[in-house]
């Protein structure tokens, strides 16, 4: 085949892609049977590359699952810290027993600020006529510090644990 038939033949097959796309067959001097089997030819070219694109998109998708899954690990280990922080704050700040104030929010919510039962969410499973009765009320219920000030700052202020059940039922403020 010389430099003139290869180039016919790579213009055709490229208009044969094109147009084979619509059911459409171009005027050729080719064969049917040539015609067909340049068009599965192309096909199989085009099958390998949508294989090909494919793959890249299913890396890309684990690699992103992946790096959203480590995200969230990495939320999950903020969260101890800074609710232990905010339960020592709170301590210091209103003079309420560091144990009593991990014992109760252990109890209420197992140290989640997002925990949810019903109507009660939070840390310390605050409800909304209780929080919307507090200092912090500007404050959402599940921020850690927000929920573990306002619960030292009660227990101080009105010397009982009375809202939190779970007061009652681990012995604490007795």
């Amino acid at each position: 085949m010389n430099t003139s038939d290869r180039l016919h033949l790579a213009a055709v097959m490229t208009a044969t892609i094109g147009v084979a796309a619509f059911g459409v067959w171009i005027s050729s001097p080719w064969s049917w049977e040539e015609r067909a089997a340049a068009a599965e030819t192309t096909t199989v070219g085009v099958d390998d590359r949508l294989r090909a694109e494919l793959a890249r998109t299913r890396a890309q998708l684990r690699t992103a699952t992946r790096e959203r899954n480590q995200a969230r690990r990495a939320a999950r280990r903020v969260w101890r810290p800074t609710v232990d922080h905010a339960l020592a704050l709170a301590s210091y700040a209103y003079d309420v027993p560091l144990r009593d104030l991990r014992t109760v929010a252990a109890c209420e919510s197992t140290f989640n600020p997002y925990a949810k039962n019903g109507q009660y969410l939070g840390l310390y499973q605050f409800g909304l006529p209780l929080w919307s009765g507090l200092a912090f009320r500007n404050f959402a219920r599940t921020d850690p510090y927000a929920a573990a000030l306002a619960t030292a700052k009660y227990v101080r202020d009105h010397g009982h644990w009375n809202p939190w059940e779970c007061a009652s039922i681990t012995g604490v403020g007795r």
